[in-house]
């Protein structure tokens, strides 16, 4: 539709006969000498057409800016929510670490009492590690 608009409005600007589709020769009533109003006329419909356009480019563009301004709070809130969780998975490691550390030092205390023979005497006389 745009475009024959321009097409029209071209071969009106220029003198020329607009031919009808199929290429079968000038369209009734259409003539050579196109006065200054209907060339005004063909660019104020232009221009109309032109900011229908821009207008809803412009529509369309706005909502899908405030689309993806919501779209990227959603993405702020769920790396929120994912930092969150990352610490408490890293908070619980560090206490199994730290567990694990115990646990392993007084197996190796024991060990080492074991082999001096302390073990057998803190048997009979409860020595707190």
């Amino acid at each position: 539709m745009l475009q024959f608009v321009y097409l029209e409005l071209g071969a009106n600007l220029l003198g020329q006969e607009r031919i009808q589709p199929g290429g079968q020769g000038p369209e009734e009533g259409s003539t050579s000498g196109v006065s200054t109003v209907n060339s005004v006329k063909s660019q104020k419909t232009a221009d109309s057409v032109d900011n229908k356009y821009w207008k809803e480019y412009r529509d369309q563009m706005g909502a899908l800016k405030m689309e993806n301004m919501k779209l990227l709070q959603e993405l702020i809130e769920s790396q929120k929510s994912y930092q969150t969780l990352l610490q408490q998975a890293l908070e619980e490691q560090r206490v199994q670490v730290n567990t694990l550390t115990h646990l392993c030092e007084n197996i190796n205390r024991r060990s080492i009492r074991q082999e001096s023979g302390y073990e057998k005497l803190s048997f009979y006389f409860y020595i707190p590690a």
